[in-house]
């Protein structure tokens, strides 16, 4: 789950250097009164030298998990599970900031989730939404050395870039799974 969260974020993170923006890791920068362990941020970026920062929590939900489903209802429908956690984010810092004070710099706080299927939270969609806005008014479109036919756009190679990273890793993870299964069958022969 590391992995693949730290795999979005990295995605995310040249998306945002695609359109100009100064981003910077979020993770080192010590927040937290009293708490450096705590880290809000996985990234912070700002749309023009004098900007205020926004600061990037993500997350990887995982729409399969019935057990986090609300009561009364039989499955997640696309990007509930990734707003789901986004809302749990937000929580979770205001908790924070209630116990330790404001943090140590002002940042708009977005929290991003992202669902392992590919659906993208409320918040991601937005954020998403934002930066292909910017490639569009500064003309900026799909790497050429990399763009295929169905990626033509600045949008549709970044939508792809964010899903494929989710699947490929996702794949990886079930199939380390289904190994460890088979090795646990087989010792037990």
């Amino acid at each position: 789950n590391t992995t693949r969260h730290n795999a979005v974020v990295d995605v995310f993170g040249q998306m945002i250097a695609a359109v100009g923006w100064e981003k910077k890791d979020g993770e080192s920068a010590n927040w937290v009164p009293h708490r450096p362990d705590l880290r809000p941020f996985d990234l912070v970026f700002r749309t023009e030298k004098e900007a205020k920062w926004q600061g990037l929590d993500f997350g990887c939900a995982d729409p399969t998990r019935l057990s986090l489903l609300p009561t009364g209802k039989e499955y997640f429908a696309k990007g509930k599970a990734a707003a789901r956690l986004e809302n749990k984010k937000k929580l979770w810092l205001s908790g924070i900031i209630n116990t330790y004070g404001p943090l140590k710099r002002e940042v708009d706080y977005r929290p991003v989730g992202v669902d392992v299927t590919s659906g993208l939270g409320v918040r991601a969609h937005e954020l998403f939404k934002q930066i292909c806005s910017e490639a569009g008014k500064k003309g900026i479109t799909a790497p050429s050395a990399h763009s295929s036919w169905p990626a033509q756009s600045f949008a549709a190679y970044w939508g792809q870039r964010i899903s494929h990273t989710i699947s490929k890793l996702t794949a990886i993870a079930v199939h380390l799974g289904v190994k460890a299964v088979a090795k646990e069958a087989n010792d037990r022969l």
